[in-house]
């Protein structure tokens, strides 16, 4: 229900940038913009997200039915699920504990399995809007071009080792149509950007910290100085930081968390660019429910990359929101 709302809502608010100066005030406009959408997204999967005391017997039998396991019964103690399963398939969730009626034991902290799916598929669709500027070391003059609502796509694969450790391989693609004022002509109007990298994450009870490290397409934007604007993508090498943090924990399985990336770009030389330096950051709020071993996401991000080249400074900024969901196997 809520990935319908969402694609309907990113769809029909106007979430382009305007043609105006590169100033704070134009970025923290579209940035409540999103958020407020993101709010909404967030509050209809709370919403969705019963705590088990409210089901019935009915739907009890129904989640049975619906389950990938082979399910005994199904009881509410202490507003959390309890499962009796007789095979040895377990799901890995902090607020669903799993009753083993095998000879197999189950060794559990917190109500967590150390029997878990291993690896997880993770695939997100997301909307959002880009604001690129140059500008010029010699002259100082700074042009802009702004994109429309762009969509992207992104795939996750991880591999747990333990309860603590996993490793990931990730690929996203993103597509944007950009404008720039109409006293500017501007070539290549439609641009791509593609990133592949793969990274490690270790967890702690309430927060997790990761590295990665990947190659993505950053889009330059140059001017002739006659009021021509071009727009090019360059592959460049980055190395990142991130940190999770949970905020929230309901007991109908919903998470509010806080996602913080620094990531710096190598020096690199591309198509008559050369990168001497570069960095970015990003953050994001992101909701998920686990249930029945699948992940269901929502997330909201503000990213700010900086790009020092030989003669002119990138400067990028993006909102993005994004609807997800993962499959444990």
């Amino acid at each position: 229900m809520y990935y319908n709302n969402s694609m309907y809502l990113l769809q029909n608010f106007p979430l382009s940038w305007p043609l105006v100066s590169f100033d704070s005030e134009v970025i923290d406009r579209y940035i409540v913009k999103y958020l407020i959408i993101f709010y909404i997204l967030i509050y209809v999967q709370y919403l969705q997200a019963k705590p088990c005391s409210e089901y019935s017997q009915e739907d009890m039998q129904d989640l049975i039915k619906k389950s990938p396991y082979t399910v005994n019964s199904i009881d509410c103690r202490n507003g959390v699920f309890v499962w009796d399963i007789s095979n040895r398939k377990y799901f890995n969730h902090k607020t669903t504990r799993l009753k083993n009626t095998n000879s197999r034991k189950l060794a559990s902290v917190d109500g967590e399995s150390e029997h878990v799916k291993v690896q997880m598929f993770y695939a997100s669709i997301s909307g959002a809007s880009a604001l690129i500027s140059q500008t010029d070391s010699l002259t100082n003059v700074t042009e802009t071009a702004a994109s429309d609502l762009g969509l992207g796509i992104s795939m996750i694969w991880s591999h747990k080792w333990s309860q603590r450790f996993e490793i990931y391989a990730v690929g996203s693609f993103k597509s944007f149509r950009f404008k720039v004022d109409t006293s500017r002509t501007l070539k290549n109007p439609n641009m791509t950007q593609a990133y592949m990298g793969f990274g490690g994450k270790y967890k702690f009870d309430r927060a997790s910290i990761g590295v990665g490290i990947g190659q993505g397409e950053s889009i330059m934007l140059s001017s002739n100085g006659t009021g021509e604007i071009t727009l090019e993508k360059i592959a460049i090498p980055t190395v990142s930081v991130d940190t999770t943090t949970r905020l929230f924990q309901s007991e109908n399985k919903f998470n509010l968390n806080l996602n913080l990336r620094y990531g710096q770009m190598l020096s690199a030389d591309r198509a008559g660019y050369k990168v001497e330096s570069g960095r970015y950051y990003s953050i994001g709020l992101s909701s998920t429910r686990e249930f029945f071993g699948r992940k269901y996401n929502l997330g909201f991000n503000y990213t700010d990359r900086k790009i020092e080249l030989d003669s002119s400074d990138q400067d990028a900024k993006e909102v993005s929101l994004t609807v997800g969901s993962g499959w444990s196997f």
